[in-house]
């Protein structure tokens, strides 16, 4: 609405979209078009710094897709911002203590957001490596054909580090490709979902090791903590069976890429398919670069149209809970801290 008071009942809500934004469709302009419906948004000016944005006192929520807290911003929104709700999953590049320290509540989008896009990227990213798509490319691009012959996902073992939302779908999806499948749980083994994803086993953290040594593919699907931070370290990624791939559809910190890049130099492993690296964009420098047999993508293994419209509406339904006086859903300031 153009009023500068809301309509009884909406939320004054920034966006930190811009319609400039490389990513405004689908991202920008589902969540901006979700939002409006039921409250009264304010696009970001890229302009003008956050902070003196977010001061407005009018504002009550902010929908953040950027990861732009700082504690100057966090100090802007203390005492009328009532929700600062994210427009991702992984929260491990926001700052959630400075927020909380001005009594500003965080929320992360679920997991069933982009499941499905996770599992369908991870699946892709097992294939591209299994089938050596990028010796494939350079086949065409020499105008020959016949080569190289590539590996079949049937009768593979597959490990699911992780069995939240995304795991669960790719478990479900490996099923239909005749994998052998396994997971790696952080509740430990859970008989009931170890039946109903039709799973090998299922264990936890501490059968990490015999998991890596079974696994043709190992894909990980866990968010980014100081716990899990390199949780395939040189020593773990030598434990891994001869010729296994590894599949990182969820934050790069997860995996040493340094070991990872002499893992597959060696031979040792087959390869890797990676949306995510350690300090991504990842650099002409870095190790996983111009390694034949690793397949690197820009960060977008959720980034699909479905994605979009179900964060959207994840976030326009979480701030109307402010209108009711409901707790926010998926609070992440009273959880570990991510990164």
């Amino acid at each position: 609405m153009s009023s500068s008071t809301p309509a009884r009942g909406r939320i004054r809500v920034l966006f930190t979209g811009s319609r400039s934004d490389a990513n405004w469709d689908p991202w920008g302009r589902n969540m901006y078009a979700a939002l409006s419906r039921s409250h009264d948004v304010m696009l970001l000016d890229p302009d003008r710094p956050l902070a003196e944005q977010v001061v407005d006192p009018r504002i009550e929520a902010v929908v953040d897709s950027y990861s732009l807290v700082n504690p100057e911003v966090a100090a802007a929104a203390a005492g009328h911002v009532r929700l600062w709700q994210l427009g991702a999953v992984g929260y491990d590049h926001t700052d959630v203590p400075s927020l909380a320290r001005n009594g500003v509540p965080t929320a992360n989008c679920p997991g069933f957001t982009s499941s499905r896009s996770l599992a369908e990227a991870a699946l892709m990213l097992a294939m591209m490596v299994m089938r050596s798509y990028n010796g494939l490319m350079a086949t065409v691009q020499a105008g020959r054909i016949g080569s190289p012959s590539g590996r079949q996902l049937a009768g593979r073992s597959l490990l699911i580090i992780g069995f939240g939302a995304s795991g669960r779908e790719l478990a479900r999806r490996s099923e239909a490709f005749g994998m052998r499948t396994m997971a790696i749980n952080h509740r430990g083994r859970v008989p009931a979902l170890e039946r109903r994803y039709g799973l090998a086993w299922m264990g936890g953290l501490e059968d990490l090791d015999r998991g890596l040594a079974e696994a043709d593919v190992v894909s990980l699907h866990i968010p980014l903590t100081r716990e899990t931070r390199h949780i395939l370290d040189a020593r773990r990624l030598a434990l891994m069976k001869p010729g296994a791939v590894v599949v990182n559809v969820s934050r790069g910190g997860l995996i040493d890429d340094e070991a990872l890049a002499q893992e597959v130099r060696s031979g040792h492993l087959f390869g890797a398919g990676l949306d995510v690296v350690a300090g991504e964009p990842s650099g002409p420098a870095h190790p996983l670069r111009g390694i034949p047999q690793v397949i690197l993508l820009p960060h977008v293994a959720g980034a699909t149209d479905a994605t979009a419209q179900r964060r959207a509406r994840f976030a326009a339904l979480n701030i109307s809970r402010l209108r009711y006086g409901l707790e926010p859903l998926n609070r992440v300031d009273n959880l570990p801290p991510q990164g």
